[in-house]
């Protein structure tokens, strides 16, 4: 565990590096350039809202106004893609580097915080326009939202697990990606992302514990949607367990990695 945090900690100028490399090829050579990041969130937000709104606003959120709808949904769906895309991508993160693993010293711990990194840079914008959205609906700013960064901490320690965990698994089983789609696909709607916790029965919230990213959702709408403080120490509790799966994961990818130059 003192490796990881250590080891993290001496590469942090790589991992950023690495993840800002990586924003900027996503958009090189694009005539819209970073345009595109924030037309993508109006883009999927407006085919959510319209969904979601005919099929279920009337019926699990009562009088809730459209505009406040629209706004719910945006709120968990922001911090939703940064997870769908390490998830879905996870699987290729070493093997499409393989001339880094085979042919340089390089730190291959870093891939998964880098793209995570990466990942959360799209998420930050479009949080940025949900809260363009909110003020403009609102006429005020939900200011307890300050404390998003503590919010993100399991979010980013999820990400790195699953990175570290499918990206080496990826390396010797290639099918992964095929699972993956349709396990991000199950998942989604696993989570009260599009529908609120209270259509939940009773006898099975309790097992959202099961589903982190449930929780993760939770807390974000206290802070976004609510403009209240988290839960802290259901907060607490959820970035321990995050932790330990990061930590898990990692010695996971540490015991397979010195197969990886050999399968690539």
């Amino acid at each position: 565990m003192w490796r990881m945090i250590t080891t993290l900690y001496t590469v942090r100028g790589h991992i950023w590096d690495f993840a800002v490399r990586e924003v900027g090829q996503r958009y090189r050579g694009s005539a819209l350039g970073l345009l595109l990041a924030f037309a993508y969130p109006f883009l999927m937000l407006t085919i959510y809202a319209v969904v979601f709104s005919m099929l279920l606003r009337g019926r699990v959120l009562g009088s809730i106004s459209k505009s406040e709808w629209v706004l719910y949904l945006f709120s968990a769906l922001n911090f939703w893609w940064p997870i769908t895309e390490v998830l879905g991508g996870a699987p290729n993160f070493i093997y499409a580097r393989a001339n880094l693993v085979k042919r340089v010293v390089f730190p291959v711990e870093i891939i998964a915080p880098s793209m995570t990194l990466a990942s959360l840079f799209h998420g930050l914008i479009g949080f940025a326009v949900y809260l363009i959205f909110f003020a403009a609906i609102e006429h005020r700013l939900p200011w307890r939202a300050c404390a998003l960064p503590l919010v993100l901490i399991p979010m980013i320690l999820l990400c790195c697990g699953l990175g570290w965990l499918f990206g080496a698994i990826g390396v010797f089983f290639r099918d992964l990606t095929r699972i993956t789609t349709p396990l991000v696909t199950a998942w989604f709607f696993l989570t009260p992302i599009v529908y609120p916790e209270t259509v939940i029965p009773k006898r099975y919230v309790g097992m959202l514990w099961l589903n982190p990213v449930a929780v993760f959702v939770r807390q974000v709408r206290e802070v976004a949607f609510y403009n209240r403080w988290p839960n802290w120490i259901e907060l607490f509790a959820l970035t321990m367990i995050c932790f330990f799966f990061a930590f898990a994961t990692y010695r996971v990818h540490l015991r397979l990695r010195p197969g990886y130059a050999d399968v690539l």
